[in-house]
């Protein structure tokens, strides 16, 4: 990366595939020349896929699709043809280590559960299913590869969703916060601290964020905004004073406390019906799922494939 005060010049290198990005054509093509000078280079031109996604791009933002890689996806588990499913999981499904066969050939189960992963780059909204999926790589069962086969055939349903950028001028951070540790029957803790001890990792991240897109040159509007559905965790965040049963938290909360003193980040109430989060920590129904997708930057290119969905 080289960033002046004049221009960004960015270079994303994964293996033999590279990403030039900068404000400057100017400076992009000087580089692409010093470049074929130095290697073989293929200029495959303006950017439109990439490790197999598609990007487009006009005056109102980016969008990325992982449509091709999807649609591979489909061919490979034989379920171009299967019907749709409405969610990526089915609410209240309880998967666990025992129930059910185990697979004879875990490595398709393990190739499947890796190029699900890699979706859930552009597919936020599969992340609950396929990290609860993942904890069953090692000894997976045919219950766990029916589920991991549902996340596909919800893909099928709706083959234009993607990721929407804006390119409005002003980037501002809006943050979810919500921990369900107590939800998994496999590895059962308190979730007596979770709201209040989450609030301090997504402070930590949005800092992160914040630096990073710093280095970039990325001019970002303070505050940030952590929106949290609990009271009790928004009002110890602010309150001085630390009561018995929450002395323990003191130095988690405090980095929070802080931030917002300093006017990094702000806390605010969110009902829980329109916390955006809740589609990375549980499976939804229908009518819910669909609402916080929409609230998520996950947009639909083409109409959804509704034909004998469930």
């Amino acid at each position: 990366m080289k960033n002046t005060k004049s221009s960004l010049l960015v270079i994303l290198v994964y293996v033999d595939d590279n990403i030039l990005a900068g404000d400057s054509t100017t400076d992009i093509e000087e580089l692409k020349q010093y470049l074929k000078s130095q290697f073989f280079l293929k200029d495959l031109g303006d950017l439109k896929y990439f490790l197999g996604l598609e990007i487009a791009k006009s005056s109102a933002g980016t969008c990325i699709s992982p449509r091709k890689y999807t649609s591979e996806l489909l061919a490979d588990t034989g379920l171009t043809t299967a019907r749709p499913d409405p969610t990526p999981m089915k609410q209240n499904l309880k998967l666990d280590n025992e129930d059910g066969d185990l697979l004879e050939d875990i490595a398709d189960f393990q190739r499947l559960g890796g190029r699900l992963i890699y979706l859930t780059v552009t597919r936020p909204n599969i992340s609950f299913a396929v990290q609860t999926l993942s904890q069953f790589m090692h000894a997976p069962r045919k219950p766990h590869l029916e589920a991991a086969f549902r996340v596909v055939k919800y893909l099928k349903g709706r083959p234009g969703q993607r990721v929407f950028m804006s390119a409005a001028s002003e980037l501002k951070l809006e943050a979810y916060c919500d921990s369900d540790w107590a939800s998994c029957p496999v590895t059962r803790r308190s979730s007596a601290e979770a709201e209040y001890r989450s609030l301090a990792d997504l402070t930590c991240e949005i800092i992160w964020l914040q630096r990073l897109n710093q280095e970039l040159g990325v001019k970002v509007a303070a505050p940030a905004s952590i929106h949290c559905d609990n009271k009790a965790a928004i009002h110890v965040t602010h309150n001085l004073i630390f009561y018995e049963r929450t002395k323990h938290m003191e130095l988690d909360c405090h980095i929070v406390r802080v931030k917002i003193q300093k006017g990094v980040i702000r806390t605010e109430f969110v009902p829980s019906k329109e916390k955006v989060a809740d589609l990375l920590t549980k499976a939804l129904s229908r009518q819910q799922h669909q609402h916080l997708v929409s609230r998520m930057g996950v947009l639909n290119l083409f109409k959804p494939h509704l034909e004998g969905m469930r």
